[in-house]
């Protein structure tokens, strides 16, 4: 990561007034915060790749009005952006530290947020890459890792309210500590992208054993409860990792579907599944395939036609305790054009 390191300033930026901070949504309301209507620019496939809450009550938001989809090579070409979001689909572009490669900027994607304020992102480009932190004061510092990702690219993230960093990695679920310490949570072996799934599923009848001992396939998501706990979604299962080491199996994908009346598409039963925690403190499980959100207390489903749009949210942070969700076309995995996302907030 010497590139970013190098790159980085220090000083705090100065910012324009205050964005207006996002309304609340009532309990069970499904409010829209940004659309492509509110990109005030030409669209050609408009995607909310990821969003985040600040305590002000602002969003910030990291999307693409030219997305491409797989095996797609036409202009316009891909162009994510970062922003901030304020009321009224109001946007002010996250301004990012300056660097020696214009690249490492343009490859800059968004992980979370935490309650101070923090914005934390994953720059640069290939094994340049690494975790910057924006601060509360809006200055910006590397921490440095030694985590390989040449497998995963950018890792999926779940931030503690203490600053440390869950990340997985091609190897592994790493936990990256604020004076930059870095050690490996549970082993990771396998890509839910190839015909190998990696490490095989766990028994349902496995009793909680050390997480040093375990091996898991590959990560889909992260979420880290209050009391250190980190809940992990792999292709198989969902598992949490207690403060002590602990490893416990949550619930299988086959056992979870059944249990929500869901008939699944796939043998064996598998979950694109994004993490995230509700106000209340449960375990959320959002599936883009599926197009649900659903609470693992019951379990039941909370939301339809929608996906936690980012990875180890938790609502108890926030300022209105909501959801941030992505909204998705119904008929999105039929023949034909797609309806655009929303990005859109649920009262909790």
């Amino acid at each position: 990561m010497l590139v970013v390191i190098a790159a980085l300033g220090a000083c705090a930026r100065p910012e324009a007034e205050p964005l207006r901070p996002l309304p609340d949504a009532a309990p069970g309301e499904l409010v829209t915060l940004f659309t492509s209507d509110d990109v005030g620019r030409a669209v050609s496939n408009f995607r909310v790749l990821a969003a985040a809450p600040l305590p002000d009550g602002t969003v910030v938001v990291q999307w693409d009005p030219h997305a491409t989809d797989g095996g797609d090579d036409r202009e316009p070409f891909s162009d994510p952006q970062l922003s901030i979001l304020g009321v009224d689909g109001t946007l002010r572009p996250l301004a990012l530290p300056e660097t020696a490669d214009p690249a490492a900027a343009d490859a800059a994607a968004l992980l979370a947020t935490d309650p101070e304020g923090r914005i934390y992102l994953w720059a640069g480009v290939g094994d340049q890459a690494g975790l910057v932190v924006r601060g509360p004061d809006l200055s910006w510092e590397a921490r440095p890792s030694d985590l390989a990702t040449a497998n995963t690219g950018v890792p999926v993230a779940a931030v503690r309210a203490d600053g440390g960093v869950y990340l997985s990695g091609d190897d592994g679920v790493y936990r990256l500590a604020p004076d930059g310490t870095q050690q490996r949570l549970v082993a990771v072996s396998g890509s839910t992208g190839s015909d190998d799934p990696g490490a095989p599923p766990i028994p349902a009848e496995q009793p909680p054993l050390p997480a040093q001992t375990v091996t898991l396939s590959a990560v889909w998501g992260l979420a880290v409860g209050s009391d250190g706990t980190v809940f992990i979604s792999t292709r198989s299962e969902i598992v949490a990792v207690d403060a002590a080491g602990v490893l416990s199996l949550v619930t299988t994908y086959q056992d979870l579907q059944r249990e929500l009346g869901i008939v699944s598409a796939l043998d064996p039963p598998f979950l694109w599944s994004r993490l995230s925690l509700d106000a209340d403190g449960s375990l959320l499980v959002s599936d883009s395939y599926q197009q649900l959100v659903a609470d693992l207390e019951g379990p039941a489903v909370i939301a339809r036609h929608a996906t936690v749009v980012s990875n180890g949210l938790n609502a108890t942070w926030g300022p209105h305790d909501d959801l941030l969700l992505r909204q998705l076309d119904p008929n999105e995995l039929e023949a034909g054009p797609s309806l655009p996302d929303q990005l859109a907030e649920f009262g909790r």
